[in-house]
Formats: C-alpha cells, structure tokens, sequence
C-alpha cells in the first residue's frame, strides 16, 4: 500500500510542476533553499541573528521558539504570558511581546543562561519590539500618547524619542540608529542618533515611505512615490548619493529587509508575492528571486548571506531559509583583428573576458549584435565604430565598451580603364571610335561614358554614331561598371555623459537610436553609474528588430519598436526618458491598432528572463510614448490585450525566437490537461491496487 500512495505523491508532485508558471519555473539568485521549520500550526514573523532564527509558533497557545539549526521544531523561550509574537533576534537575546494581566508587555530571553525577564510592568501597552546589540526598542503608550521607547540593556536605562510614530511596523534598530516610520504628511522616514541623542527627518516626499529597515548606516523602505510601492536606499554615511531606487518594474515591492550589501522583499511582478534579493556588493541593478514558488513568501529577514521568511499564510504557514551563494561575477575584455581597413572589412572578435562568463552579448555598433563567444562580423560602410562586450554568468555580467574601436576607410575609386579594338591583318582600318566608360564610387558621382569622334561606324547595333562594342581579349582590360551608390545608412553615435566623481550628471544629453524612432534623455543633476558604480562614461541606442528579441508575454502583442540601451545594467537615479516618436503615417498606424492608446514599453529583465512593464506615458498630441528608464536593457513597445490589467511581465520562453501577434489564448490548458490526466491516472491505480 505504502509504494502506491508514493505513486500518488510522485503524480501530484509532476502535476504541480506542470502547473507552475514560466516565471516560477525560471532560475533565480545563486544558493539553497531548506525548509527551517514545517512542525504542526503555524510558523509566522521569523526573525534572524547570526545563525539564531526565531519565530513565532502557532503551537502551545503561541508561543516564540528559536534554532539554528534548520529541520527542527526549535525550542521554546522561557515565558509565563501568553499570546508570544514578534520576536527579535540580537547576539544572546531574543526579544517579543506577551499578553501579561491584560497589557502587552516586552521581554527578553538570554539564550545562554535560558533566563527570561520582564522588561515592563504597568498597566499601559508595549508591543512590537527589537533588539540590537544592547538595546531594544519599542511601542510605548504610557505617556497618553504613542512614543518610541529605547531601552539600554544593561543599565535599564530608558529614552522616549519623543516622536509620534505609525506603528503598523516595527521600528528599525541598528547599532547606533533607531529608524520609524513618522506620521507626518502620508508618512516619512525618521532616524534616532543613539550616540548624538539627535533625531532629523530623512524623506520629505509627498507620497507615503513605509517599513523602514536599517544595518549600519544604510536604510531601506517601501515607498509610494511611483503610485505603487517600490524600495529605495539612503545611506547616512553618503548623503550626497540621495534618496536610490532600488527595485524596477511596476509590480508591488514591500516590506525589505537587510544586512550589509544584501537586501530582500516582497515582490509581486509574478502574480504572487515572492522574495527577491538584490546584493549592492555586485549590482544595485540585478534583482533576483531566490526560491520562485506558487505559495506566498512573505516577511523576509537577512543575516550575512541567509534570507529567512514566512512560507504560507495562517494555519499553513512555515519558515523557510535561504543561503545565498556570493561569487564574483566575470569582467569583460576583448580584442578585434583587423580594426581598421576598407569597407567590406571582415573582423574577427575574440573573448578576453575572466571569471568563467556563461553568456556573451556584442554590440558592434553598426545596428547588429551576436551572442557568440568569438564572432565574426562584416563591416559594410565607413564609419567609426563603437564596440561593447557584455559577459554574464550566475553571480552577474559586466560590460565594457571601446568608443571609436572600428575604423572602417570607404573604398577607393574604381579604375578608368580605355578597350582597344584587335588590329585588323590586310586592309587599311576605317575609322574606329573608342568606348571609354568612367566608374566612380562616390555617393555624389553618377555614370558617365566619354567617346572619341566617330567615323561611318555605327557598331554593335546602335544607332549611327553610337560608340562601338568592344569585345576585350587577354592583352585587354575588361571595362568596368559603375557601381550603384550606396547611401550611408544613419549611425547611432554612442552619447558622452559629462560627470562628477559620483556620477552626478552635469548636462543634459540625448541621443538617437539610427533609426530615427527611439531617444534617450538623461536630465542634468541625475545620477549615472554603470554595474560597478562607478560613473557611467557613454551611452548607445540600438535599434532591434523582432528576430532579435526574446520571447513576448502572451498578454501583449509587438508594436514592431524596440531598442537596446547600453552599457547593460547602468543604473539612473532619478530615472532617465526613453521616448519612442512617430511620424505621422507610423503613429497613425500603431496609436489606431492599440484600441487608441493601450500602449505600454516593457523592459527585459536578464536576471529572471521576465519582461517588465516600466512606468509609460502615451503622448497623441506629439505622437510619442515616454517611459522612466532606471536600468539600461533592452526597451520593447507592446499593445495591451483589451481588458488586460498590465500585470507583471510572464516568462520569456527559452531561445531567442520571437513570434509577432498576440498570444495563444488558452495557451496554458494543455500543461492543465496532462497534470490533471497524471492524477488521474495515478489515482485510478491505487483504486484498482485496493480492490485486489
């Protein structure tokens, strides 16, 4: 009996993977993930120190228990309240709150001696509280009103902060800061200086900044200034660098979490909440989801490179952890032979890159690419070039770009050549007239043919004093046609950016993809810096056609636009502008076949193969669609599906194909069909074995 429900487990299990989406099925962040704890009732609002994990536990009327070591069902804090939620893990202490004689009260267990003590005692409430180092800080509503309360552990010493704070979240607490969320306007980001006793305001944005999180000097939130929430970055020590974006798209991105170079949150651009990480130490661009799941992940903690969170809600919930695995992502070099030479030079590229790249992208700066290790590439027309690399592999990619690296001289005038005719043996010749065709190269020149004076000739069948046919032997020059002029097609000119040492842009630039379509502005006093941080130098806008684009959503349909922004992976702070502009015959044709104006620009993310839409504005007035651009990729303009409500961007399908036209409707039944069939299958079998 035993090996036939395994079967049915095998065929639930199969039937579960065909059901999960592209997305969830795609490659994430480097690591592991183990189940921490999946004991009886729930496991919910995990909390991490060093190895310590702790967690709220739905178990022995709730409960806090703590581990370090995943697999178990932890041990339980010494306590005698009840109700024990919201633990906070520091060093030897492990901190939450309890219903004591009808209040919530704080305290704290030292995990070495297995002591718990009460830290408050009264008849007003304290809850939500966290510790670090020797402090621990809380929600306090003894004084009438609600404070912050910090606590020293040591001395038993107490700070009011003297705040009014929205305590929907836990404040923040790092070695030296206490950061909350401060109710004026919709909500900004306050910040407490344990060593100066002094407390200042960090955001001043109209919109709501929430959920703060704090380690070191670096503070992170969920914040509403785009009209959905994203996370951004302040570092106390750089206030010059701003306010930072850190996450892109236009999905939900809530609730971060961080420690040192690693930050994780809740991200929905897959359709349900997932965590995502980003490591500062590689890419402030590069978001990647670490375990892509159809069960909910949320309230995410980090220590070093482990990521803790909340799998499931309510009664189903369990803790999860990953351990992330840093490595060093590649560094790009490469070198080209010939780079210099006449039209119709053939170059061959070679890889030069370190750090075991996976994936190589070239940009030759004539309008095409390769994905090639070591390419082969033909330069038609004069010109000079601008040639980037970008190299990846699981830990990240880099680009490097040489401007100018191409030189390519047109071809020289083709030669005047004179045709001789063959001499005659006996009779006196008659007068002969000599065809002299004259070829040119030059754009500017057209075909011309130069006779001599003619006789009573009229040759080769024209008409009288036409100049003769001249059939060339071996001691003869065979005349030569004049080319037909080929126009210089537009080239796309890579953009200087003039910076500071930070990256901090001090004019405005923009350019053109060759085309004449797209354009990319980048505003004076914005922030470049290309995947190493450091200040970004140029820019190029490369036209792309279908063929060379992953995969569509099946949502959308290709508006036949798209453009490649590099050097890949370059980060803006505010955003950057790219605009694709029309004339009108081409608006005509792709403003009427949206549904009058159900047009949106998408960005490929190469991190999770996932298209993204980014913020878009539809312009009829001026025939234009504008989009925030705050990490150089590739840019596609899609039609929304009537009724579509612009989710998150699905997976890309593996290979670069590209299919133009709207998506399959349905597209997902067959995948539904056969897992069904598999439970089927496996469940008439277990039938039929117990009837035996």
């Amino acid at each position: 009996m035993a090996e036939w429900k395994a079967l049915i487990v095998v065929c639930t299990a199969i039937a579960v993977g065909l059901l999960v989406s592209p997305v969830m099925a795609g490659g994430g962040a480097p690591g592991s993930v183990v189940p921490f704890c999946v004991a009886e009732g729930s496991q919910e609002h995990p909390a991490i120190g060093g190895d310590m994990v702790a967690w709220g536990d739905g178990r022995d009327g709730g409960s806090v228990r703590y581990s370090d070591i995943p697999g178990g069902e932890g041990q339980k804090v010494a306590g005698g309240g009840t109700g024990q939620r919201y633990p906070s893990v520091s060093g030897d202490y492990i901190v939450w709150e309890e219903i004591r004689d009808t209040n919530l009260d704080i305290c704290l267990f030292e995990i070495s001696s297995g002591k718990t003590r009460v830290l408050t005692d009264g008849q007003a409430d304290r809850w939500k509280p966290v510790v670090c180092d020797g402090y621990v800080a809380w929600y306090d509503a003894r004084g009438g009103n609600t404070d912050i309360c910090l606590y020293e552990i040591e001395t038993g010493n107490e700070i009011f902060l003297s705040c009014s704070p929205v305590t929907e979240w836990k404040p923040a607490l790092s070695e030296r800061y206490v950061v909350w969320e401060e109710s004026t306007g919709n909500g900004d980001i306050w910040v407490y200086d344990i060593q100066s006793k002094e407390r200042h305001q960090i955001t001043r944005n109209s919109a709501r900044q929430t959920y703060p999180a704090i380690s070191g000097s670096r503070i992170v939130w969920e914040d509403y200034r785009g009209g959905v929430p994203a996370i951004y970055l302040y570092d106390l020590n750089r206030p010059a660098a701003g306010e930072q974006r850190i996450t892109s798209g236009s999905a939900w991105q809530v609730s971060p979490a961080i420690d040192g170079d690693l930050i994780a949150w809740e991200d929905k651009r897959s359709g349900i909440w997932n965590i995502y990480i980003c490591d500062l130490s590689r890419e402030m661009g590069r978001e990647m989801p670490i375990s892509p799941s159809g069960t909910e992940q949320l309230y995410p903690v980090v220590s070093g490179d482990l990521v803790v969170w909340q799998n499931g809600r309510g009664g189903e919930a369990d803790v999860y952890a990953f351990t992330y695995s840093r490595g060093t992502p590649p560094i790009a070099k490469f070198s080209a032979d010939p780079t210099s030479g006449e039209a119709m030079l053939d170059v061959q590229f070679t890889d030069l890159s370190t750090g075991d790249p996976g994936a190589w992208m070239w940009d030759f700066g004539d309008g095409r690419t390769s994905p090639s290790q070591d390419p082969r590439h033909s330069y038609e027309t004069a010109g000079d070039y601008t040639v980037s690399l970008t190299v990846s592999n699981k830990f990240g990619s880099d680009t490097t770009t040489e401007i100018g690296y191409i030189r390519i001289d047109p071809l020289p005038p083709a030669l005047t050549t004179t045709a001789t005719p063959p001499p005659t043996s006996t009779a006196p010749p008659p007068p002969t007239a000599t065809a002299i065709p004259t070829s040119t190269a030059t754009p500017t020149s057209t075909p011309t043919q130069t006779q001599k004076p003619a006789g009573n000739s009229g040759g080769g069948g024209g008409s009288g004093g036409g100049s003769i046919s001249v059939n060339p032997d071996r001691n003869t020059s065979k005349p030569t046609d004049t080319p037909t002029p080929t126009p210089t097609p537009r080239e796309t000119t890579p953009g200087r950016l003039s910076t500071d040492e930070t990256g901090l842009v001090d004019q405005t630039l923009k350019i053109h993809s060759s085309d004449g379509i797209a354009a990319l502005m980048i505003a004076e006093g914005a922030r470049a810096v290309d995947t190493a941080g450091n200040p970004l130098a140029a820019v190029t806008l490369v036209p792309l056609s279908p063929a060379d684009l992953p995969a569509i959503p099946a949502t959308y349909t290709f508006a036949g636009y798209a453009c490649t922004a590099g050097p890949e992976g370059a980060a803006f702070s505010p955003a950057a502008t790219l605009s694709f502009d029309f004339a009108e015959e081409q608006w005509s044709t792709v403003y009427n076949g949206s549904t009058q104006g159900g047009l949106v620009v998408q960005r490929y993310n190469q991190s999770s193969s996932a298209w993204e839409d980014v913020p878009t504005a539809v312009h009829p007035d001026t025939r234009s669609v504008a989009a925030e651009v705050l990490h150089f990729s590739t840019y596609a303009l899609f039609i929304t599906e009537p009724g579509d409500d612009r989710a998150q961007a699905a997976a890309a399908d593996a290979g670069p194909g590209f299919t133009v036209g709207r998506g399959i409707p349905n597209a997902h039944l067959p995948p539904a069909l056969i897992s069904l069939i598999v439970v089927v299958v496996g469940l008439l079998l277990y039938l039929r074995k117990g009837g035996r």
